[in-house]
């Protein structure tokens, strides 16, 4: 029996790993793209799919240079959340509505401590 040379194997161990981490950044979802996933699940009753999906985009939408998607997906967020966790978790929905409610306020509160002073809301 041949014994492979160790070199070799290391070299395909790293392509391979190369290979995976391209692979992945490239197919790495939006903040845009994974709402009309969730959408889409939603549309299908797949609400657990739906909810690991909002989670996700939650998660994704926190981090830095995603601070106007965040914007524009907290309500939509707000809402399919609001709409699929007691279908998936047995909450109730009024808590979960109080609690993305809340996240809506502590946005518009924030994004009024941005406008210069004097500038109307809206």
């Amino acid at each position: 029996m041949e014994v492979l040379p160790e070199v070799p194997m290391r070299r395909a161990i790293a392509l391979t790993f190369v290979a995976t981490m391209a692979t992945s950044l490239l197919t790495a979802a939006t903040p845009p793209e994974l709402f009309a996933k969730a959408k889409e699940q939603f549309r299908l009753a797949s609400y657990a799919g739906a909810l690991k999906t909002l989670e996700e985009l939650d998660s994704l939408s926190q981090q830095p240079g995603y601070e106007k998607d965040r914007t524009a997906i907290l309500p939509g967020l707000a809402f399919y959340r609001g709409a699929c966790k007691p279908l998936t978790t047995g909450q109730d929905a009024d808590d979960v509505l109080q609690r993305d409610t809340q996240a809506l306020d502590t946005l518009e509160r924030a994004k009024a401590n941005l406008r210069p002073a004097g500038m109307a809301s809206g």
